[in-house]
Parts: C-alpha cells; structure tokens; sequence
C-alpha cells in the first residue's frame, strides 16, 4: 500500500500498543512501526518527520535492549544524513549500527549497512573503506543468495517427501478398498463356479 495508506495504519497501531506499555516488550514493537513510519517519510521526502520517527524508534528499542531494533533505527536515520548530504554524520551512525548488529547475525541488516557505508565512503572519497565495504556487501549478497537457494532447496525436498507420503497413504488406503474388492471377485466367482456345477 501506498505510505499515505499505511501512515494510518501505523498510527492506530502505535496507539494500541502504548496502551500495553505495562509490559515493556512493547517497546520493540512501537521501535519497529516508528522505524517504518520513518521510512515512509524518506519515501515522502519528509526528512525531519523521518528523522523523528528514527530517533523515537532508537529510543523505544533502547528501552528493551534491542541492539538489532537499534541498529535498524541508525541504518535509517543515516540513509535520512546521506540524502541531506550530511555524508560523516551518516558514516558515524552506520558505524555504531555495524558495532550493535555484529552479534545479532541478521544478514539483510547488515546487507544493508555495508551498501550504506560503502555508498557514503564513496562520496567522501574514502576509496579504501569504500572497496573493503563494497566487498563485504558482495560476500554477504552472496551468502543471502546462497542461504535462499538451499531454503528453497529444502522447501522443494519438504514438497517432494510430502508428496511421497500422501501417495503410500493413498497407495494404503487403496489397499484397504481393493482387498475386499478382490475377496468379493473370488467369492462370486466360487459361487459361479458352485452354481455351474449344479
């Protein structure tokens, strides 16, 4: 949906779950939609809107320890720096985002970081720590796209083995059906036969 659409959305959700703040787990929930309100103010061009929603979102994932939340809320406040221009602010941001992530193994997070950090280190003309994050984005690409191909792999071997097993039920339950099939064939054919002989 469009993010004028889901701005709505957003906001019934975040009112609904500040009424649930007694359980402050619903913290990283209001980090995340804040997160996300924020990216559809960078898709709005509404820059400082977005820059809110970032630093709101840091904050509510801060209340519940949540360095990957965390980390998410710099990567986005940094694309925010970057679009401004602001190009060692950004790098700063993605630094520490890179620093909270280390530990928390999402590779799309930090996929994402090393785009941004070897983008911004372009910019600035930094070309050693643009090439050693342009090449940490391609080996981590690549390790996605391996991870998805054997996901996808064990999904196809998840099809065929159910498959497998839905024909042996068949195969049983048809068994069940043709032995009396068989033994009423026989029957008739003894009674033929009886019946012929008399």
């Amino acid at each position: 949906m469009s993010c004028e659409l889901a701005q709505n959305y957003f906001n019934k959700s975040l009112v609904h779950y500040q009424k649930a703040l007694k359980e402050s787990i619903m913290n990283a929930n209001i980090s995340v939609i804040t997160y996300n309100k924020g990216n559809c103010f960078i898709a709005m061009n509404q820059m400082d809107s977005a820059k809110i929603c970032f630093e709101n979102a840091y904050r509510s994932a801060d209340k519940v320890k949540a360095n990957s939340l965390k980390a998410f809320a710099n990567k986005g406040l940094a694309e925010v720096y970057t679009l401004e221009g602001h190009y060692e602010n950004a790098i700063t941001l993605l630094l520490q985002a890179q620093d909270m992530s280390k530990n928390v193994g999402d590779l799309i997070l930090n996929q994402s970081i090393y785009k941004a950090l070897a983008d911004n280190y372009l910019v600035t003309n930094n070309l050693e720590n643009h090439q050693s994050y342009a090449k940490s984005y391609d080996e981590i690409t690549e390790t996605i796209k391996s991870n998805e191909s054997k996901t996808l792999n064990q999904f196809l071997i998840q099809i065929d083995n159910d498959k497998a097993r839905e024909l042996e039920q068949i195969k049983s339950t048809d068994l069940y059906y043709k032995i009396p099939l068989i033994l009423l064939i026989l029957a008739m054919i003894v009674l033929l036969y009886f019946e012929n002989v008399r």
